[in-house]
């Protein structure tokens, strides 16, 4: 008595359906189209002005992220928190976990992120591991 194991009968369900949809290929031109910016270039001068003659990066960072975007950003996850747990819940979230965030935690949060995807790992518990050979100090 053999079984047959469903795992090769959606295999061969999955090529039959491919093949029911051939490819046409084509023979055309693979043109990049070149465009041409007229516009200036680098960094305004009225904001080269403001960061002064030795800005840092975070500087930078400052004049596309500043407090208002900070501000508004965290404004807008809490609206968002409300909302869906209200919908969800249907007490308002009043018996959820969430609590709002602070503008800090969003920083911390998009800071994270960023380093994450600096130094990529197999699984996100890997980063906060005390295994000598995984370990990455910075977080924690």
């Amino acid at each position: 008595l053999v079984e047959s194991d469903s795992r090769d009968e959606d295999s061969e369900n999955e090529n039959k359906a491919a093949c029911d949809f051939p490819f046409m290929w084509k023979a055309e031109p693979n043109v990049i189209s070149q465009i041409n910016f007229a516009a200036n270039h680098g960094i305004n001068p009225v904001i080269s002005r403001q960061l002064g003659n030795d800005p840092t990066e975070l500087d930078v960072f400052n004049q596309f992220c500043d407090v208002a975007f900070w501000n508004q950003l965290c404004n807008e996850t809490n609206k968002y928190a409300d909302d869906s747990l209200g919908l969800r819940g249907g007490d308002n979230g009043k018996n959820s976990k969430w609590k709002n965030v602070t503008v800090n935690e969003i920083k911390a949060y998009f800071a994270l992120v960023i380093l994450m995807v600096q130094n990529p790992k197999a699984n996100i518990s890997d980063y906060w591991t005390k295994r000598r050979v995984i370990q990455t100090p910075i977080f924690g």
